[in-house]
Parts: C-alpha cells; sequence; structure tokens
C-alpha cells in the first residue's frame, strides 16, 4: 500500500478504515511531500507537493514550451479537489438502486470529462505531448507508466486536499488490525490453505 485515501476524519474512507479496526491510536500522517524528480544530468530538480500554483509555476520553469499541457494538468488536479470519492459511492454498486446511482453520477458531475477521450489513456501516452524530454519522463513516472491520466489528476488532488496519509506501521500493521477486528468479531483465519470455493452463506 503506496498510501491511504481519506485518512482524516469526516471522510468517508476514514470511517470505513474504522470500521475495519485499522485506525491507529494516533492519526494517520499526512502525506506533504509526494516525492522529487531530479535530473542527475541538468540538475534540476521537481519537488511535488500539494501546492498546485507552485506545482504549474515549477513545471513551467522546467519546460516553458510546453505552458500548455501543464495548465491541462493542473487543470485536471483541480477539478478533482474537495471530492470524497469514498462518499459518493457509500454502497457496494450490487446494493444501489436508481437514486443512489443519480447522486453518485451528479457528485462526480465535474468530472465527467476526465473519464474519457485523451484522459483515459495511459499516461505514458499523454506524456509523449510534452516538448522537452525532462516534462516527458517526469509525467511517465509521476506513478506507473501505464495508468490512466485521470489517476494521476487523483492523485494531485487528494495531496492538494491533505487527504493521502501515511501507514504508520507500515502494510503489516494495517492488515494486522483489520485481522484482530475480524477475530475479535467471532471470524476465524485459516492462513496458508488453498482455497476451492467461496461461500457467501452461513
Amino acid at each position: 500500500i503506496h498510501f491511504l485515501m481519506g485518512h482524516r476524519p469526516g471522510q468517508a474512507a476514514y470511517n470505513l478504515y474504522r470500521e475495519l479496526g485499522a485506525v491507529p491510536d494516533k492519526p494517520f500522517p499526512d502525506i506533504d511531500s509526494y516525492g522529487r524528480f531530479v535530473d542527475e544530468a541538468s540538475g534540476a530538480v521537481l519537488e511535488v507537493t500539494g501546492d498546485l500554483d507552485k506545482l504549474a509555476r515549477d513545471l513551467k520553469a522546467l519546460s516553458p514550451d510546453d505552458a500548455a499541457l501543464i495548465d491541462d494538468l493542473i487543470a485536471g488536479a483541480r477539478a478533482g479537489r474537495g471530492m470524497d470519492a469514498f462518499g459518493m459511492m457509500s454502497l457496494p454498486p450490487e446494493l444501489m438502486g436508481p437514486v443512489d446511482q443519480l447522486k453518485m453520477y451528479w457528485g462526480m458531475r465535474k468530472l465527467f470529462k476526465y473519464f474519457s477521450g485523451k484522459y483515459s489513456k495511459p499516461m505514458a501516452e499523454y506524456a509523449q505531448a510534452a516538448r522537452s524530454p525532462l516534462l516527458r519522463t517526469i509525467l511517465t513516472n509521476f506513478f506507473t507508466p501505464e495508468v490512466p491520466v485521470w489517476f494521476v489528476f487523483m492523485l494531485l488532488a487528494l495531496l492538494a486536499d491533505h487527504q493521502m496519509g501515511l501507514l504508520p506501521q507500515g502494510c503489516l500493521g494495517f492488515v494486522e488490525s483489520i485481522a484482530a477486528r475480524y477475530q475479535a468479531l467471532g471470524g476465524q483465519i485459516t492462513y496458508k490453505a488453498t482455497v476451492e470455493e467461496i461461500l457467501v452463506e452461513n
């Protein structure tokens, strides 16, 4: 797990983590800096934080000729700000009725254009529009090259909204806390077993 989305109280994801028993005694630490790109050849450095205005300025300083592409990237990130994705999908899809679906679509109305066309393609393909080889490399490796462009928009929006958190005890602590909650409720876990069938009743 790279990070937790919606790790602060008040978010639907946080309520889910709490129900699973995965909320630690201390708050989940915020991610203030997503990462740092360093070009060893030129010495150029890009620090990716939640300040989208600064990110736009820094990217344009690295590649002034790509201002239009950078503006497009930042616009996509801004469109995702303030959205509680888990809140819009508070029910599993199989339990959603027509009214629930309409509410979800209405909550996502600002984002529809970013789930189709060039924004649904891999980030590596989107990055090919960059004139600067350095910017092309940064965009391609922002997460993994094959993720859709909208996923990177979502990452930047979460970072700007301070809704990306770290696991204080790592992935193992996160999983073990969920297992402990399940067992406290009477659940039994069998490890290192081959699964033949998943029983959903009784």
